[in-house]
């Protein structure tokens, strides 16, 4: 089993949102868990929203015990994929989660604010001896978006795949579909490409 943790200390970050989206496009390559780590619950409530089941969720995991256990259940049950949302600050949740990766998507919307906080959350996660990837989300046709790249290129690796700035995120969320799902052709291009990527740097 894969194991993918969402972490950035910065929220706004769109990490809730290529969660699911990763885990939906996940369910065409291999069996999925989703473990929702975030006190806000934004991953559990789109679940819980969602008609097809064809994703496994934990939810409700506070200890650090807890999650190890989660994380080796799921495992010994055959899942392919396991894809952790985390919250937006530096806790003991995270830290496990980050233990357990096999790499880390790090959301950076292209803004001052994200790039002030990536340097702490790159400080856990090298702290925890994780992969990690930088994944610009949120983003617009603005120059800012390759200014940003340039920057964080500095810092680790940045997946080619930019996931961008739509309102179908949010609409699609309130049925418990991803952007892609809801036929959004741009969001799935966006997506698929992304997980490609994913797929072909832990292989």
């Amino acid at each position: 089993m894969q194991v993918i943790v969402l972490a950035t200390q910065k929220g706004g970050s769109g990490k809730s949102t290529l969660a699911r989206s990763i885990a939906a496009e996940m369910t065409g390559r291999g069996r999925v868990a989703m473990l929702d780590l975030d006190p806000q619950g934004s991953l559990t409530k789109w679940w819980q929203r969602r008609e097809a089941d064809d994703l496994q969720l934990v939810t409700g995991l506070t200890r650090a015990d807890q999650i190890a256990k989660a994380v080796d259940t799921l495992r010994e049950q055959g899942f392919d994929w396991l894809i952790i949302d985390t919250p937006g600050a530096r806790d003991e949740a995270t830290r496990i989660a980050l233990h357990s990766a096999d790499l880390v998507l790090v959301p950076v919307h292209p803004s001052q604010d994200d790039l002030d906080a990536v340097g702490p959350t790159v400080a856990e996660i090298k702290e925890a001896g994780a992969e990690f990837i930088f994944v610009l989300s949120r983003t617009t046709r603005a120059r800012i978006v390759d200014e940003v790249g340039r920057l964080l290129a500095a810092h680790g690796r940045v997946a080619p795949a930019l996931i961008g700035a739509r309102v179908a995120h949010g609409e699609a969320a309130t049925r418990g579909l991803t952007a892609a799902e809801a036929g959004n052709a741009a969001a799935s291009e966006e997506v698929r490409a992304l997980v490609d990527y994913v797929t072909k740097e832990l292989a």
